[in-house]
C-alpha cells in the first residue's frame, strides 16, 4: 500500500472521528397536530439501526407526549415522530447530546366571516345550528353560516381561527369546495389566524336556479388532511348559494280618502332615497333581490270609506271592500308593478296589511309607526311586501316578539318577518324569494 493511500485512509478515519463525536438533533420544527416529521441528524445519510460496534444513537423524550409509541424507534439515525403536543426530545451519541422541539400547532376553534364589500353586501345566515349533525362523515360546529352570492359576482370571506397559545403558526388549515368551478380562491392555504379569500359566483348552472355547494375549512396541511390522534378533525364550512339576481319594479302610491264631508289625507314616506336604501340595502339584498321603485310617489284620490267610519277597513287574513276599491281605482295598469298603498286610518291600528302570495300590492299605514320611525315605517314596508312574496311570520299568535314558530322551530326576532323592526332573512326565505318554475 502506497504512502498516499495510506494518508487518505488515515483522513477518512479522523473526519469519520469528528462526525461520529457530534451529537446533532436537527433544527426545531413545527407540525400540525396529527402529521409526523422526522428528526435526524442532518449530517447522516443512514437510517439503519445502529450496529454492533458503532457508536449509538440514543432518542429519548425530554418533556411533552410522554408515550414513547408515538416514536418510530429510539436507535435509528433518523426516527419518525408523532407527537400529539409539543415535545422535546434529546439525542445521545458518543457521549455527547444535543435536543430537539417539535412545536404542535393545535387550532381550537374555526369561523367564518363574511366582509361586506363596498359595492354590495350580499347575506350571511348564521341561525341555521349544525350542533352534532353528521354531514359527509364530519361533524360541524355552531360557527357555520350560510352565504348568498349573486352569480356573476364577487364576494370576500374570512376565516378566522383559534390557535392554543403554546404553538404558534401556519394555523394548519386548508380551504376544499364542492364546487371548484364557483369558487376563485387565490391560495387556498390558511397562512394567518385571520385570512381572507375571495369568492367569485361562476356556477356551472347558468339557469335561473339557485346554485349551492360548501366550502370546507380542513384540518391539515398542504392539501392533505389530517386525522389528528386524538380522533377529532376540526373543521368548519359556510354553505353558499348562488341566486340569479330579482328585480321587482315598485311604485308607493299614497292614498287619501275624497268624499264629501269624509275626507283625510294619508302620510307618506319622509325621504323615498331613504326609504329605496333601507328596503334595498339593509333587507332585500340578502336574497339577492333589488327593488326598482319609482323616482315619484304618486298621489290617489280616491272614495273607499265605504261604511263612512273615517277608517280602512282591515280584515282578518284577506283584503277588506274598502281595500278592494283602492285595489281597483289607484293600482299601477302594469301588471308588472307591485304596489306599496300608503294609507292612513286602518280600523284595526295595525302597521299594514297584505295578502299571502299576491304579488301585487301591500298595504302600509304611515300614521300608526310611532316607535323608530322611520325604521319601522321602512322596516313594515319590507315585512308587508314578504308576504306579497310568500313570507310567513315566524310565529303563530299575535307576535310581539313573543310565541312559537311555524316556519322554523323557535321564534326568531331578528327576523324581518317578525314584530321586532329588525331586517333579517334566512336562507330559506332567500329560496322563497326565488321560486324555481
Amino acid at each position: 500500500m502506497n504512502v498516499k493511500r495510506i494518508w487518505f485512509l488515515l483522513i477518512l478515519v479522523l473526519l469519520g472521528e469528528v462526525v461520529v463525536g457530534q451529537a446533532n438533533a436537527g433544527p426545531d420544527q413545527t407540525i400540525c397536530k396529527g402529521q409526523k416529521t422526522t428528526i435526524d441528524d442532518p449530517k447522516s445519510g443512514s437510517n439503519a439501526d445502529c450496529v454492533t460496534g458503532a457508536t449509538p444513537y440514543v432518542w429519548t423524550i425530554r418533556s411533552g407526549d410522554m408515550d414513547m409509541s408515538h416514536i418510530s424507534c429510539t436507535t435509528c439515525v433518523k426516527p419518525v415522530v408523532k407527537p400529539i403536543k409539543t415535545t422535546k426530545y434529546r439525542l445521545t451519541h458518543a457521549g455527547k447530546t444535543d435536543d430537539v422541539e417539535v412545536k404542535v400547532n393545535e387550532i381550537t376553534d374555526v369561523k367564518f366571516e363574511e366582509i361586506p364589500t363596498k359595492k354590495w353586501k350580499w347575506g350571511i345566515d348564521n341561525w341555521k345550528n349544525f350542533g352534532s349533525v353528521s354531514e359527509d362523515g364530519n361533524i360541524y360546529n355552531t360557527k357555520d353560516l350560510i352565504l348568498s352570492i349573486e352569480k356573476g359576482q364577487k364576494d370576500k370571506f374570512k376565516i378566522i381561527t383559534t390557535i392554543n397559545p403554546n404553538t404558534q403558526e401556519p394555523t394548519c388549515l386548508f380551504l376544499q369546495s364542492t364546487n371548484a368551478d364557483s369558487l376563485l380562491v387565490r391560495d387556498s392555504a390558511i397562512k394567518t389566524k385571520s385570512h381572507e379569500f375571495e369568492l367569485e359566483a361562476k356556477c356551472n348552472n347558468n339557469n335561473s336556479e339557485p346554485c349551492e355547494y360548501k366550502i370546507w375549512a380542513r384540518y391539515g396541511k398542504g392539501g392533505e388532511t389530517i386525522q389528528p390522534a386524538n380522533g377529532n378533525n376540526p373543521i368548519s364550512k359556510v354553505d353558499v348559494v348562488e341566486y340569479k339576481k330579482r328585480v321587482i319594479k315598485a311604485e308607493i302610491i299614497v292614498v287619501n280618502q275624497v268624499a264629501t264631508g269624509n275626507n283625510w289625507s294619508s302620510s307618506s314616506v319622509p325621504s323615498l332615497a331613504d326609504a329605496i336604501s333601507y328596503i334595498n340595502d339593509s333587507v332585500y339584498h340578502q336574497a339577492v333581490l333589488y327593488w326598482e321603485i319609482e323616482p315619484i310617489i304618486r298621489i290617489c284620490n280616491c272614495n273607499f270609506d265605504v261604511n263612512q267610519d273615517t277608517f280602512i277597513d282591515v280584515s282578518n287574513g284577506w283584503t277588506s271592500r274598502e281595500m278592494d276599491t283602492v285595489i281597483k281605482y289607484c293600482q299601477n295598469p302594469n301588471p308588472d308593478i307591485f304596489n306599496i298603498f300608503m294609507v292612513d286610518n286602518p280600523s284595526d291600528s295595525s302597521l299594514g296589511f297584505s295578502d299571502i302570495d299576491n304579488e301585487r300590492y301591500a298595504f302600509i299605514h304611515p300614521d300608526m309607526q310611532f316607535n323608530n320611525f322611520p325604521i319601522s315605517l321602512y322596516n313594515t314596508m319590507c315585512h308587508e311586501a314578504g308576504h306579497a312574496f310568500g313570507l310567513h311570520h315566524p310565529f303563530d299568535g299575535p307576535g310581539s316578539c313573543v310565541g312559537t314558530s311555524r316556519d322554523q322551530p323557535y321564534i326568531d326576532p331578528s327576523n324581518v318577518m317578525d314584530y321586532c323592526d329588525n331586517p333579517k332573512l334566512r336562507k330559506f326565505q332567500w329560496d322563497i324569494l326565488h321560486p324555481t318554475p
